[in-house]
């Protein structure tokens, strides 16, 4: 079922995000000896020492500075140990890391409850833009949890009724906490230059996700006839074309 896109609650919740909470909670447990704002520097393990020689970890870990978010958690306990004479443990430096990512870039969990309100600004700043949302019922009362997001912008929805007949879908992973599948189809233009033209955010790449947002092209982007569709040939892909009302046969 495809929704247009409402400003509602969302928060993210897989599966399998009740058990990651509980094994991240005593993981948390096991290392609380250590402070996620600053690193003590210790006479030993058992004695964290003089708080004189408190180390910032974000301005240790990543420089404060967003273009070295690609440290590794070796390279973090190198510098400590350089820097300050003290080998941290692993799990130390990535909970450090973790901690300095958050609040470079803000939290996982509350970027996923804006999305609303961000693809509402985008929509409002783009008129005729192609918003679609999918949610599953939460766990609380009048809570949804976000599961899909289709968009297209206006000028990519015009253009391609100039493009060549031909449209490339394609879908790539996602790195985050969250993981997912960022979908994209493109079109063809006169100078046989990519043409991008729409984009959806699902939990992964199976059936069910490719019929959906193949669905949301044929009813807000293009009712074009005699497309040729080029792909990966993903199962999932081929088991919407050969569906007969898929609009794609």
């Amino acid at each position: 079922m495809i929704e247009q896109l409402h400003v509602c609650y969302w928060c993210h919740r897989s599966d399998t995000d009740v058990d990651d909470e509980n094994e991240r909670d005593k993981e948390d447990d096991r290392y609380d000896a250590i402070d996620t704002d600053e690193i003590h520097l210790p006479n030993d393990d058992e004695n964290f020492g003089d708080r004189s020689n408190n180390l910032e970890v974000e301005n240790t870990s990543l420089g404060a500075s967003p273009h070295e978010v690609t440290i590794t958690v070796a390279a973090i306990q190198a510098v400590v140990a350089e820097q300050f004479g003290y080998q941290i443990s692993y799990q130390k430096a990535m909970k450090a890391k973790r901690k300095a990512m958050t609040r470079l870039f803000g939290d996982w969990y509350k970027s996923y409850a804006k999305l609303p309100r961000f693809f509402l600004a985008l929509e409002q700043s783009n008129p005729g833009c192609i918003m679609y949302s999918k949610m599953v019922p939460g766990n609380n009362p009048n809570e949804e949890n976000f599961q899909r997001v289709f968009w297209a912008f206006p000028p990519s929805i015009k253009g391609f009724a100039h493009c060549r007949p031909v449209l490339s879908i394609d879908g790539t992973h996602l790195y985050g906490k969250y993981k997912g599948t960022l979908l994209i189809a493109m079109g063809c233009n006169g100078n046989n230059q990519l043409f991008p033209l729409a984009f959806a955010i699902t939990e992964g790449e199976n059936i069910d996700s490719w019929s959906w947002f193949l669905a949301c092209i044929r009813v807000g982007v293009t009712q074009r006839k005699g497309l040729c569709l080029i792909s990966d040939r993903h199962p999932g892909i081929i088991a919407v074309v050969n569906e007969t009302y898929s609009g794609w046969t």
